[in-house]
């Protein structure tokens, strides 16, 4: 309260009820014991910080705010005539406008305690990143990058969710935004901040959603802010299965008819497509694309049948029956980024059913023998079904 100069007015701004920690508006109990004299007015002044720099004057004790930090809400009662255009929001202070009344004689009086409140402004920001991803080992990792915008006030904390599908069911909580999944699907990773005491028991990894939570928020008023939106990543898992199948095949007549019989362990994604090649040779060579892996060949020699799921919109033109290896595809393929659900180029040796040994794509005898050759290979989820064929003698 200001002294009151000697006069027989004596202007009463009495007191506020309210403040506290608010989520959003102001709105202090009206104020108690106020005295308005003639040629007086009342009005209301919002203030920040410890400063008091008025920010808002109003003719009820009602207020809207757009960021965090501590306000106040104060009774200002005052000559009617008092030129308030002095008051520069955003600049003037309390207190300047206290000792512009004392300096001036000016009979008025200030709630200078007033209704404060602390406004709590989590802001989960947006993150970058996003888009396709080959899972085309056992795992891929997908990593999103905070834009900056962001804001963890005092009290609060600042974690990351990875969720999946379009009903955003939370997978994994960590610190950075960075998540490693194992299998395709649809995944997003979100930015979330939230009162660092709230008890995060109640998330079930790949049962509760998003939406379970923003529930949860709302129903106890807590004041959190989620990046709904966040950075989504579409992971696609080809794989190309094993075949069974291969053996030794007399070419008694003009051609003789390979078959290999898929194992019912493939995948294709949506947006894949699913093929049969038949390669010849070590090396490789292709020699024959189909829809089913059933091949005629008109010659002897080493043929291997694969399943090879790529993207539907592959340009498989490039393909050279007769030139183009599968090194070659592998070589396109990663050139361009493109997830193969087939053998891959990493070479992790495995084994070969008649001796030899197995190395990425190829699968070459040590020395060459005639028998039923199945190459089995750790690394991927390929196998290849192998013939030798041989003229009738």
């Amino acid at each position: 309260m200001w002294p009151v100069q000697p006069s027989t007015l004596r202007p009463n701004a009495g007191t506020l009820s309210g403040g506290g920690s608010v989520l959003s508006g102001m709105q202090p109990t009206p104020p108690t014991a106020t005295a308005t004299p003639a040629g007086y007015s009342l009005a209301y002044v919002l203030t920040s910080g410890a400063e008091l720099t008025i920010q808002q004057l109003g003719g009820t004790p009602e207020f809207t705010v757009t960021s965090g930090g501590l306000y106040t809400i104060h009774t200002f009662v005052f000559p009617s005539d008092l030129d308030l255009s002095v008051v520069v929001p955003g600049t003037t202070t309390g207190g300047d406008v206290l000792a512009l009344l004392a300096a001036n004689n000016i009979c008025a009086s200030l709630d200078v305690a007033g209704a404060a409140f602390n406004v709590a402004d989590p802001n989960a920001g947006t993150l970058s990143g996003g888009g396709d991803v080959c899972l085309s080992g056992d795992a891929a990792i997908l990593t999103a990058t905070p834009n900056g915008d962001s804001n963890t006030p005092a009290g609060y904390s600042l974690a990351y969710v990875l969720t999946s599908g379009a009903e955003l069911t939370i997978q994994q909580l960590g610190a950075a935004p960075e998540f490693t999944v194992t299998s395709g699907g649809l995944y997003t990773i979100h930015t979330f901040v939230f009162p660092s005491d709230l008890d995060l028991s109640v998330v079930v990894p790949g049962t509760t959603t998003g939406g379970d939570v923003l529930a949860l928020l709302a129903a106890n008023n807590i004041c959190a802010s989620l990046d709904v939106a966040g950075a989504a990543f579409n992971v696609a898992d080809p794989n190309a299965g094993t075949l069974s199948g291969g053996g030794d095949v007399c070419l008694s007549g003009d051609a003789v008819t390979l078959t290999a019989t898929p194992n019912g362990d493939s995948n294709t994604p949506a947006g894949y497509s699913l093929a049969y090649v038949l390669t010849s040779g070590a090396e490789l060579t292709i020699q024959q694309l189909g829809a089913a892996p059933e091949f005629t060949v008109t010659s002897g020699g080493l043929y291997t049948i694969h399943t090879f799921v790529f993207p539907s919109d592959l340009d498989l033109s490039v393909v050279v029956p007769g030139t183009t290896t599968g090194g070659d595809v592998l070589a396109l393929l990663a050139a361009n980024n493109t997830g193969l659900g087939g053998c891959s180029l990493q070479r992790d040796h495995g084994t070969l059913s008649g001796g030899g040994m197995a190395e990425g794509w190829w699968c070459p005898a040590r020395p060459p023998v005639v028998m039923c050759w199945r190459c089995s290979q750790r690394t991927t989820s390929a196998q290849a079904s192998m013939w030798l064929v041989q003229p009738s003698t």
